[in-house]
């Protein structure tokens, strides 16, 4: 396979720290907030920070959740010495020794020795971030000049937007944009940045969702999608998992919707029906068989314990195969007939609930009292699209403010990205990322966690996490693209929301749009066209 990276590029930004954690054995430690030239100096040794001896270090915090290293200017020491440097999405993670509280260096080495040397410019680790502490193991002394974090994203030509007059789900929404770009590396769509830096399938749904409606239709999407078809034996699942084979019908569906590109549609039609195919020759007279090879059932993590999980990955194939038949696969009806029953079964999670309106499409207020109980408990990262997607169609009025519930405890404690997983229950007398618990709190990161994130190893920056973004531009903004996005139609809901601006990226252009108490505007670049309803 070839990969369409012609169009990448990477920029990188010089990151200053913005406070200083924890230190000992320093002198001048506030220098490292200072500015000064990135470039080694030849004879100014005065105003520098100094680290004196074995077992001196300094914690440092910049500000927020970054992709990269960190590059430090050492201006002079004994010849070389050793350093530790350890990354930390967390201050509890950054000051962390690997194992304790599930720390580790799964997919990006953040905890490492490594060598500095006089007079020298050198950039560590590529890894997710926050905070850095850097130890000294020689006993020597080190004038270090800076200490830079070194971002490293991915450069979008254009970016949309969405604005609104509630500045909390302004930033609910600015951090999804964030989140987005930093997974967004490497010519693909990683799901995570510190760890979990693979394509998944599933993953990608939410992601490539948030990203075409604010960066468009970039390359790494269909880079995604096609490794990820590249990288699966014939008769095998994608990632060895069959509802993320029925994600990836679902993705690229989506994607040649919002692109435009239907010679991408075609040149896969065939790899769709053989998915279609082996869905169908799994399914026996009491619905899908989840007992044979490679067919573990996979809803989402919050699920994996409990019966929800059948249920819930068997929802997953009807969409596909509602989503199949817009599209002309009429092989798919036979999923949605054999698997019909399902919706009939009881289900407990909100996710699952949400995914039986979708499948339903009957816009019943049946499952309104159990997806609102008890606000936005019960929310994933991953689900939080469909979850707010199913409210609405069940007639909820609270979506914004459930939203903000969620996301904004995130990120009340700290989150400048969103995270892997979340449960409001953890806010409960916990820290935040940029503290260490005192004695009887617990910490938000080290402390909580479950399946394959548990405590430190728990991603706080992952693309599952921004659906909340793609419901913003489908639901409340009311947007919905049809005949290749060349009409499009309005159907707003405000909820409390007094007005809403959006750019929002299309085959053909820039479409802008404003929604408040007069009425839709939208100037929309031809051949587009606008139908209000």
């Amino acid at each position: 396979m070839k990969f369409n990276c012609k169009d990448i590029s990477m920029d990188e930004t010089l990151i200053l720290p913005t406070a200083i954690k924890q230190q000992k054995s320093v002198e001048n430690a506030a220098e490292l907030l200072a500015e000064h030239p990135p470039i080694v100096t030849f004879f100014k040794m005065e105003g520098f920070t100094i680290l004196k001896g074995k077992g001196a270090y300094i914690v440092l915090d910049f500000g927020k959740e970054i992709a990269g290293g960190v590059r430090i200017l050492v201006r002079d020491v004994k010849r070389y010495a050793k350093v530790r440097i350890s990354f930390g999405e967390s201050l509890g993670e950054a000051v962390a020794d690997l194992g304790y509280k599930g720390a580790q260096n799964d997919h990006s080495p953040r905890d490492f020795e490594a060598t500095i040397s006089l007079m020298s410019d050198l950039t560590f680790g590529q890894t997710a971030f926050r905070f850095v502490k850097i130890e000294l193991l020689d006993d020597v002394d080190v004038l270090i000049q800076n200490v830079f974090a070194v971002s490293r994203l991915q450069h979008f030509d254009f970016e949309g937007f969405i604005e609104t007059d509630d500045p909390l789900f302004n930033k609910v929404l600015d951090v999804c944009k964030y989140t987005m770009k930093m997974c967004f590396q490497n010519g693909v769509v990683w799901d995570g940045v510190k760890r979990d830096r693979l394509v998944w399938s599933g993953d990608l749904n939410a992601e490539l969702l948030c990203s075409m409606y604010v960066f468009g239709a970039t390359p790494n999407i269909k880079n995604s999608l096609d490794f990820l078809k590249y990288d699966t034996p014939p008769g095998e699942w994608v990632n060895g998992l069959a509802t993320y084979s029925a994600w990836w019908v679902i993705n690229l569906l989506n994607y040649c919707e919002l692109s435009g590109d239907t010679r991408y549609l075609e040149g896969n039609r065939a790899y769709i029906e053989t998915i279609i195919a082996q869905f169908v020759e799994n399914i026996g007279e009491n619905g899908f068989d989840f007992s044979k090879p490679g067919c573990k059932p996979f809803f989402d993590w919050p699920t994996d314990d409990s019966n929800d999980r059948f249920i819930g990955s068997s929802l997953i194939f009807m969409y596909m195969a509602q989503t199949a038949l817009k599209f002309g696969f009429e092989s798919a009806r036979v999923i949605l007939q054999e698997l019909q029953h399902v919706t009939e079964e009881t289900m407990t999670f909100k996710q699952t609930l949400a995914f039986k309106q979708l499948i339903d499409g009957k816009n019943t207020d049946k499952d309104l009292p159990a997806l609102e109980k008890n606000g936005a408990h019960g929310f994933s990262t991953f689900m939080s699209y469909f979850i707010l997607k199913g409210l609405a169609l069940a007639g909820s009025q609270r979506t914004v403010e459930l939203a903000k519930e969620y996301y904004g405890a995130m990120l009340h404690k700290g989150a400048t990205t969103f995270w892997e997983d979340f449960d409001l229950d953890w806010a409960e007398n916990s820290c935040g990322i940029d503290e260490l618990p005192p004695d009887g709190q617990r910490d938000i990161h080290g402390d909580f966690g479950n399946y394959c994130y548990k405590n430190y190893r728990h991603s706080l920056c992952h693309g599952w996490s921004c659906g909340v973004y793609a419901f913003a531009i489908e639901h409340l903004l009311g947007m919905r693209a049809e005949n290749t996005f060349k009409t499009v139609r309005f159907s707003p809901h405000l909820e409390t929301l007094k007005y809403i601006k959006a750019a929002i990226p299309t085959p053909y252009g820039i479409l802008n749009v404003t929604v408040d108490e007069s009425g839709l505007q939208a100037d929309a670049p031809p051949p587009i066209e606008i139908i209000k309803e």
